[in-house]
């Protein structure tokens, strides 16, 4: 998508978004995949009842709800009510959710592939890859805690979570520490 502007002496000049979709960092099928591969071994009939299930729903509520957790959690994220380009125009596409930071305000379009599961980001990143991957790490450990606790719920287990962000004392990365108590319900 382009944009057309004056320069400074009133000539036509062209310069394009860059709002691109960034590289799948999520194959939530796979996720659910390794999950239900290891229920497998203890439940086989439970895993193939898993398996005939259509996991694009689940996987578009864990996106939600890994986002609700991630704002919720860190107090320089947030939602945002769209993406926007270097120019600060809004790129018109279909998101289930958008967020952004006090670092990185033009926001990261979160989506999910109708067809495969697999979950997409857009952004115009351009200066600020670092903060990008560092959002898109934190939503990844968000998402596979949202999965893990929706596999046990279709368990049938009773959830209780907590968080604590920690950072590593090597890299300084945030990391999300996850605690369950799960009980199985009667």
């Amino acid at each position: 998508m382009g944009y057309r502007y004056l320069d400074r002496k009133g000539r036509k000049e062209s310069k394009m978004s860059k709002v691109v979709t960034l590289s799948a960092a999520v194959s939530a099928p796979v996720v659910f995949k390794e999950m239900i591969d290891k229920l497998a071994a203890k439940d086989p009939q439970f895993a193939a009842l898993i398996q005939e299930m259509d996991t694009r729903e689940i996987i578009a509520e864990c996106v939600k709800s890994a986002v609700d957790a991630l704002c919720a959690n860190h107090a320089d994220i947030t939602r945002a009510p769209a993406v926007l380009d270097y120019y600060q125009k809004a790129f018109a596409g279909k998101f289930h959710k958008i967020i952004k930071s006090r670092a990185f305000s033009r926001g990261i379009g979160i989506s999910v592939d109708e067809k495969t599961g697999t979950i997409n980001f857009s952004a115009d990143d351009y200066q600020h890859q670092s903060e990008v991957k560092r959002l898109k790490d934190l939503f990844h450990q968000y998402f596979i805690q949202e999965a893990l606790k929706a596999v046990l719920e279709i368990l049938g287990y009773n959830i209780e979570a907590s968080r604590e962000v920690v950072k590593d004392a090597n890299t300084g990365a945030e990391k999300v520490m996850l605690s369950l108590c799960a009980g199985k319900e009667r």
